[in-house]
């Protein structure tokens, strides 16, 4: 741990690693602006086109199902509200500044897959409960950085990230027993103190500590333990791929985090509510998911097996996923 922690401290003031913090005040100005007009907002996102684009797919993704289409930057803006076009700013930066080179067959866009589905979800339980302070944007934040250690380590350290990933899969062990048996840390720790070191509200680096262990939280339990059942689901609910092979078993409503939450906060509604919403949220998060992704060019794996013949030539796009949100067997890259 202190070896990657001195490694980490070097990458990030000689800017070989991202600063999530610059990401996230982008809009601050205008969201803290009660004065700011319509036009002015949609002026500055239109400097950034990568923004620009997701916001227009997702207004007009069947998520919202409008009966018209959002045609331009300024109407997206009406329609999404400020609050969400951050959500947006913040996770299309982090997606395009954070996703390393292949990793031993890891797919990095299937990581940033499970943390999307993440955020909706730890957002979805923020509003579930009687939560005092609650935030959206700050559980939108722990749900999508809560693995952000990982990438950390693959980062700084690939070698040893490919050994974790082929231990904990040769060993059935989990992503992080792994982690503490090869590394002697884990990518809670590692990604709580990277975002501790960029001056992130507490509350989140918290969360992001504590994802596994909400229990060990410092003061507040409640976005940890939200998190870790966000984690849960986007695994169980089979959103994309963090790394974490371990089974999920059982519904979400016999973890001890969601034990915890239910015995301390309010719950609005009943848990079988819950569950239908989050159901049918399930059927629509995908589409979501895949309009916050980059455009990319898919290129086919490399596999240790021989080739099928019938497969397409190396470098020839395979045929579309009929399942975007399942662990695909290709990589995505820009």
């Amino acid at each position: 741990m202190p070896a990657l922690k001195q490694r980490l401290e070097k990458a990030i003031s000689v800017g070989h690693l991202p600063t999530i913090q610059g990401m996230l005040t982008d809009l601050e100005q205008f969201a803290n602006d009660p004065h700011a007009t319509v036009e002015q907002i949609s002026e500055h996102i239109s400097k950034d086109p990568s923004v620009s684009v997701r916001l227009l797919r997702i207004a007009n993704s069947a998520y919202y199902a409008r009966a018209e289409p959002v045609v331009d930057v300024q109407e997206s803006v009406l329609f999404l509200g400020v609050a969400q076009i951050r959500i947006v700013a913040m996770t299309t930066r982090c997606v395009e500044a954070m996703c390393p080179e292949d990793q031993s067959g890891f797919v990095w866009t299937d990581f940033w897959r499970h943390c999307i589905a993440t955020a909706h979800f730890c957002r979805m339980l923020g509003r579930s409960f009687t939560y005092p302070g609650f935030n959206p944007e700050l559980n939108w934040m722990a749900g999508l950085l809560h693995d952000v250690g990982k990438l950390v380590i693959a980062m700084l350290a690939p070698d040893s990230f490919r050994k974790v990933i082929t231990k904990a899969t040769e060993e059935g062990i989990s992503f992080q027993d792994a982690e503490h048996k090869y590394l002697d840390t884990d990518h809670g720790a590692l990604g709580g103190w990277y975002l501790e070191r960029q001056s992130l509200p507490p509350v989140v680096f918290e969360a992001v500590r504590c994802h596994h262990k909400w229990d060990m939280a410092v003061e507040k339990k409640e976005l940890p333990a939200m998190a870790n059942v966000a984690d849960f689901l986007a695994r169980q609910k089979g959103f994309g791929n963090s790394g974490n092979m371990e089974l999920v078993m059982g519904p979400f409503t016999e973890t001890p985090a969601w034990q915890f939450l239910v015995s301390n906060l309010a719950l609005r509604g009943d848990p079988a509510s819950l569950q239908l919403q989050l159901d049918e949220e399930s059927t629509k998060i995908a589409e979501l998911i895949e309009n916050l992704l980059p455009n990319q060019k898919r290129v086919v794996v490399k596999r240790s097996a021989p080739a099928d013949p019938s497969e397409p030539a190396k470098g020839s796009p395979p045929p579309p996923s009929s399942n975007p949100s399942s662990n695909l067997s290709v990589e995505t890259t820009a």
